[in-house]
């Protein structure tokens, strides 16, 4: 090894050395930002429900998510998404979803209306998620829609119930 490639080699070590700090700093301050937002949140927590099945949650939240068989037509599962306490899904909550699942098909046409007067006729809607509120026994809840087209792509839209009818219909890129 000559000369200048020593110097080289000394030189590529000396920045290296001076950056370790600012690494260390980084990966300190992604980790008391990652703390802070798990502890905003608390632990994972997980629940087998009777009607939902496995259902997870975090313990600050009183939120539940997972994965339920639909089986509505051609829908074999969708997302769900509950307001509940740390206990789980009410009984209201699970007659709610019942009752969706039993009544869909005849609810179908109206929510393809409302769909394709907010956006248009040449879309194909699948339905990805339901989410029903704390006060299920109100029957206010909401679908969640992927739309598909060929000029403007996947679009993702929310479709809000009152009383069984279509009362709003939110989306967009």
């Amino acid at each position: 090894m000559n000369q200048v490639e020593f110097w080289n080699v000394v030189g590529v070590l000396v920045v290296l050395l001076a950056l370790l700090p600012v690494l260390y700093f980084v990966v300190l301050m992604f980790r008391i930002l990652f703390s802070a937002f798990m502890d905003r949140r608390g632990r994972e927590i997980h629940l087998d429900d009777p009607l939902f099945g496995s259902l997870k949650s975090w313990e600050k939240w009183e939120h539940w998510e997972g994965d339920v068989e639909f089986g509505a037509g051609e829908i074999e599962r969708v997302m769900i998404f509950i307001d509940a306490n740390a206990d789980g899904p009410t009984e209201s909550q699970r007659a709610l979803f019942r009752k969706i699942r039993s009544q869909y098909s005849s609810i179908l046409p109206e929510i393809e209306a409302a769909l394709r007067k907010y956006v248009g006729e040449n879309w194909e809607f699948e339905l990805v998620s339901i989410s029903i509120p704390t006060a299920a026994e109100t029957w206010d809840w909401s679908a969640g829609y992927f739309a598909e087209t060929d000029e403007d792509g996947d679009m993702g839209y929310d479709v809000h119930f009152k009383n069984w009818s279509v009362s709003d219909v939110i989306g967009g890129d």
